[in-house]
Formats: structure tokens, sequence, C-alpha cells
């Protein structure tokens, strides 16, 4: 399966929605509200340590740290603790990932089957383009796709992304 350059503008900017929480369509999420207001609740400040015995799509962790908060986390899912990982750390790495996710828009052709992609000397990088390349293939998979012609048909509330040959600065701030 070979991606249009249409496709995978939206792709790779997960749409452009704010936040981390676009990072990979995990159907159990928090909302980072809720979590916020808990960790009020029950008291926590920076320098407190939760645990989260069940991580899913890390938003208590993500949270937690946004608060100054130590959170110990553990899922049995490996793509669960993937995705905490990426949606935690990827801030410490924002212009690399940017560079990695310009230079793979730049490609011709892109082939989200190929494992490789994802290879990079820095590992969160690595781990933030594998849950793209993850999310890219589930998508094409759900709609049954070939992924030539899904950019041709955008959700409601996400007109433009996608549709013109390249990304727009504005995916890809800071």
């Amino acid at each position: 399966m070979k991606l249009t350059r249409r496709f995978r503008c939206r792709a790779a900017t997960g749409r452009a929605a704010p936040g981390a929480g676009w990072i990979y369509p995990y159907r159990g999420k928090y909302h980072p509200q809720m979590v916020r207001a808990l960790l009020n609740i029950v008291g926590a400040k920076p320098g407190s340590r939760i645990l989260d015995p069940y991580l899913g799509s890390g938003t208590t962790a993500l949270e937690a740290s946004l608060l100054g908060i130590d959170c110990v986390g553990v899922d049995i899912s490996p793509l669960c603790v993937l995705l905490t990982r990426v949606k935690t750390r990827s801030v410490e790495a924002v212009a690399e990932i940017r560079d990695r996710v310009h230079a793979l828009l730049a490609l011709d052709t892109l082939d989200p089957s190929d494992a490789s992609i994802a290879s990079d000397g820095n590992a969160i990088v690595a781990d933030f383009v594998e849950i793209a390349r993850m999310t890219t293939l589930s998508d094409v998979s759900r709609r049954n796709r070939d992924g030539q012609d899904v950019a041709a048909e955008e959700p409601p509330g996400h007109a433009g992304i996608g549709r013109s040959a390249r990304p727009r600065p504005e995916h890809f701030r800071d």
C-alpha cells in the first residue's frame, strides 16, 4: 500500500488537533479536564507521586506531568505503554520530530506497512513516528481503502486539512 502525498499530510499531522489527544484514537481514554479535576480533588501537588495502574492512552500521566506530579504507570498492553511514552516525552524532541515528519513528507511515496520508516537514532522520534504509522494503518484498514483516496473525504470540522499538496506551516507550530 502506497500513500499519496495528500493523504500523508493529513495522517502525519494528526489532523492538527490541539493537545496530545489526537495521537491515537484510543476509545477508553479519559478527558484531560476530568483527570486534572481528580488530581485537584485528591490534593496532588507538584512533587507528589501517583499511581496509574491502567495507563490506557496516558492521559493521567500527561496531566500529572503538566502539573509537576510524578506518575508511576503500569499497563499490560505494549501499545498503551508506547502511547504514554509518546504523549509524555514528545515535547522533549519537538524540533527533531518536526524534521523527521518533514523528511517523510518529502518522499514521493511512503509505505506505512514498512516498519523501517519509524527507525531513528532518537527513541522519542522513533516512537512518535511508529504511533503515526500505526494510526495511518489503522485508519486505512477501518475504512477499507488503499490509502489513495482517503484525503478526498474530510470529516466534518477538519475542512482543508490534507487537501493541499503540502502541509501548511500552522500544522507544525511550536
